[in-house]
This record gives C-alpha cells, structure tokens and sequence, in this order.
C-alpha cells in the first residue's frame, strides 16, 4: 500500500500486518456508515451524465451533514431521519 502519512514499514507483532494497514482498518468505519446512510434515503436518481451524477452525491453528503448538525443542536430525541428530510425538501 502507497501513503503519505506512514513512512516507516513497521510490521505489527500480534498480527503481522504493517501499520499502514492496521491504521485503514481503524478509520474506515466513516466510510462505511456514511455509505448505510446514504443507502437508505438517496436523492440520487439514475443518470448517465457525470455533471448530473456528482450532484446528486453533494446533495446527499449535505443531507447526511445536516441531520448529523441537527443531532448535535438538538437536545431532546431528534426526528427521524426520513421527517428530516421530507420537512427540509432534501427527499
């Protein structure tokens, strides 16, 4: 594996696996709940054009963004995350 940020080949005793891997497997978990949240509620629509497309992924990077903002402000229990969306016109 390439990276920027480990320049030593340090190999993990316990498991025998280089740390740049060992730190992938600790930071991606990010990546894979932003891809359930996505998964379940898309504003994407099926395209073929690319301009189109990268749109549609912003539009739900800000709809996932703003739930997770409106979690943070709000004290109480938040709504769902399906009202959210329907109430702010991002469904």
């Amino acid at each position: 594996m390439l990276s920027t940020m480990h320049q030593n080949k340090e190999i993990d005793e316990e498991s025998k696996k280089p740390e740049v891997i060992l730190f992938y497997n600790c930071t991606k978990g990010g990546v894979d709940t932003f891809d359930q949240l996505t998964h379940n509620y898309k504003v994407a629509r099926k395209t073929r054009r690319w301009p189109l497309r990268f749109f549609y992924g912003m539009s739900d990077q800000a709809a996932i963004n703003a739930f997770i903002l409106y979690k943070i402000a709000k004290k109480q229990k938040p709504t769902p995350r399906c009202s959210f969306m329907k109430v702010r016109g991002l469904d």
